[in-house]
């Protein structure tokens, strides 16, 4: 049973026990970050210190996107960090994902999230948390001797832990990397490693991030990106888009969040979340934008068997619930309805069920 899969939603969540079982399986990963360069250290002294060759791109089958970063990237990473007195590598693997349509990909990039005063003990509260990617720094008597590429894809190894993914690095495939300063940003595509929807705690530390997330809210889940990665990616605006074929650029999705009895989300996760009336439209698929708000409509009692699953909704076009109810036409596959959900809570409405993918269904441990 792999990490993240021990950790489900099903666990007691409240906070006392959280707090009283850090010797527990579900604090594997986390604790194995926290020990993560005494890992590295070991690894790499028990191999051969040597610079071994960076491997060249596999060719791929035809895709229906592209994501054309590599144009911007370095290659040799230990050649560029032998001029820098300390280097910070930032790990960036990524996936693209086609969503229930069958034909609209976005992208994820496998973040951390961490905490300013104890990773360990305070990942469930988000009063200093952070998403950001995982970190390793290295000093130049260091740098001199550790082949940078190996430990990127060691770290990358042990984050696939928690998705029961250990065996598959032969599908990884090294993009190369963006240099700021003495940052080095190292990008991996793993989408033929190809992580679906899962289960999370709110105090796991390995989350997929939306690129939505990412560069227009700038939080996930009210845990907020770190400055860094916000500057990093105004500073590379490629990084921010995908297109089909003939180059045109994908919209990029938005995050939409319902409220799902505990009991059904295991079959919600996989079918989407169900269809309701919404005012005078019948099968409407409705979404809260707002998390904070979406965990504030819920009482201390629904906490319990109720739980907030994270979907990408994928549009072409959206507008105002009054433009669409006075549309003379029926192309309603495309579009988001952006409406007021309960007179209070703005969200969003799509009326087709391939409009919506479903990402993450996790616990509610703090609602502020």
């Amino acid at each position: 049973m792999s990490t993240i899969d021990a950790t489900r939603i099903e666990d007691d969540t409240s906070l006392q026990n959280l707090e009283n079982a850090h010797t527990s399986e579900k604090d594997k990963l986390v604790s194995l970050f926290e020990d993560i360069d005494r890992e590295i250290k070991f690894q790499t002294e028990t191999s051969e210190n040597t610079i071994g060759d960076i491997p060249n791109e596999e060719p791929r089958a035809e895709e229906n996107w592209k994501y054309p970063i590599d144009k911007n990237m370095f290659r040799d990473l230990n050649y560029h960090a032998r001029s820098c007195m300390f280097v910070n590598m930032y790990i960036c693997p990524y996936q693209i994902r086609v969503g229930t349509d069958n034909k609209t990909p976005f992208i994820q990039y496998m973040m951390k999230k961490a905490n300013d005063r104890s990773e360990k003990d305070r990942l469930h509260f988000h009063d200093y948390n952070y998403i950001d990617f995982h970190k390793v720094t290295f000093f130049d008597h260091q740098s001199e001797h550790v082949n940078l590429y190996d430990v990127a894809l060691k770290n990358i190894k042990i984050m696939m832990m928690g998705y029961g993914k250990m065996n598959d690095a032969h599908n990884i495939i090294y993009k190369g990397f963006r240099k700021r300063e003495n940052d080095f940003y190292v990008f991996f595509d793993i989408s033929d490693v190809w992580i679906n929807h899962h289960y999370l705690n709110m105090h796991d530390p390995i989350w997929l991030v939306n690129m939505y997330e990412m560069s227009v809210l700038k939080e996930v889940c009210s845990v907020p990106i770190c400055d860094e990665v916000v500057s990093f990616l105004n500073e590379n605006k490629d990084l921010v888009d995908i297109y089909y074929p003939d180059d045109s650029k994908v919209a990029i999705p938005v995050i939409g969040f319902t409220i799902e009895e505990k009991k059904k989300m295991d079959f919600n996760m996989t079918f989407g979340t169900s269809s309701q009336k919404y005012k005078d439209l019948d099968d409407a698929f409705v979404y809260y934008y707002d998390y904070n708000q979406c965990c504030q409509s819920l009482d201390e009692n629904e906490r319990s068997n109720k739980v907030i699953m994270r979907n990408v909704i994928m549009y072409d076009e959206s507008m105002n619930y009054e433009e669409y109810i006075n549309m003379t036409h029926n192309d309603e596959n495309r579009i988001l309805i952006v409406d007021n959900i309960q007179n209070e809570t703005c969200g969003f409405i799509t009326r087709k069920h391939i409009a919506q993918t479903p990402v993450t269904t996790h616990n509610i441990l703090n609602i502020s």
